[in-house]
């Protein structure tokens, strides 16, 4: 090998590695993104559980229209759409449910 078809080499693996740490820069903001997303995600997770506990007054895991109306007024506000099988009280999992729902139908950074 002559010193120019080694230089030639070297050209080329220097641009891949650039290539490889411009992709792994551009990847950085996402991952960075998804980390912050996951993380309010379980905040707003846990904010909920802890609006749910304080609503439920008689600590049945339901919440009561009368309960969302005193202690969860946007869950208040949405309880027919809720509580579809109309069974008067919502679980945890139905709000959670709900929310996530809503979430999904927003425009990020809406």
């Amino acid at each position: 090998m002559n010193t120019t078809t080694i230089v030639a080499v070297f050209a080329r693996r220097g641009a891949a590695l650039a290539l490889c740490g411009a992709a792994l820069a551009a990847l950085a903001p996402s991952a960075h993104a998804q980390s912050t997303n996951a993380a309010r995600v379980q905040q707003m997770e846990a904010e909920l559980q802890k609006r749910f506990a304080a609503a439920d007054l008689d600590h049945d895991g339901r919440v009561t229209r009368a309960e969302a109306q005193a202690g969860m007024p946007l869950v208040f506000q949405h309880f027919d759409e809720i509580d579809s099988a109309k069974a008067g009280s919502l679980t945890l999992a139905q709000i959670a449910a709900f929310a996530r729902a809503k979430a999904a139908t927003r425009k990020p950074g809406g």
